[in-house]
């Protein structure tokens, strides 16, 4: 959480050192002697709280591997809300590498797991998303996406110039 909160801050030598030292920690921990409240945590969570820290720091190819290796070893409906999270982490790295037509088409694959999900904490993510797409509206895969993403998040995005 401690990279969490500097990678937010923006502070990237603070987030790098706390991500180094979680990762030590996690390496030498011991699930089977972890208290219950903390079980769910496991490396895909951890791989995904890497590629968050990434995404805020704007360092969109770490982010996207650490959201795709979290995705690769989640299966299962158990973390549906998890996942959720970490695959618009993976398009929100897709798109700040500008591949707008992959960004757009994984942004769309996104839009039934958000409506499959009850949580207002999905559908805040998804509406940052929308906001990170609003810059390419002119791109047709883009603009497809928005109006797509229009009955998920409630509105339509702004679009610049407007």
């Amino acid at each position: 959480m401690e990279a969490r909160a500097t990678a937010a801050a923006g502070d990237a030598a603070a987030c790098t050192r706390a991500m180094a030292a979680a990762e030590t920690e996690f390496v030498r921990s011991r699930p089977e002697e972890d208290p219950e409240w903390i079980g769910y945590f496991d490396a895909c969570e951890f791989t995904d709280e890497l590629a968050h820290c990434h995404r805020d720091l704007g360092r969109a190819a770490a982010a996207r591997t650490h959201a795709e290796e979290c995705l690769r070893l989640s299966t299962g409906d158990d973390y549906a809300r998890s996942r959720s999270f970490s695959h618009m982490v993976r398009v929100a790295a897709v798109l700040a590498q500008n591949e707008l037509d992959e960004a757009a088409a994984l942004g769309t694959a996104v839009l039934p797991l958000v409506e499959r999900t009850a949580s207002a904490r999905v559908r805040g993510y998804l509406d940052s998303l929308v906001r990170r797409f609003t810059a390419h509206s002119a791109h047709p895969a883009v603009r497809e996406f928005l109006d797509r993403s229009v009955p998920v998040v409630g509105r339509l995005p702004i679009r610049r110039g407007q």
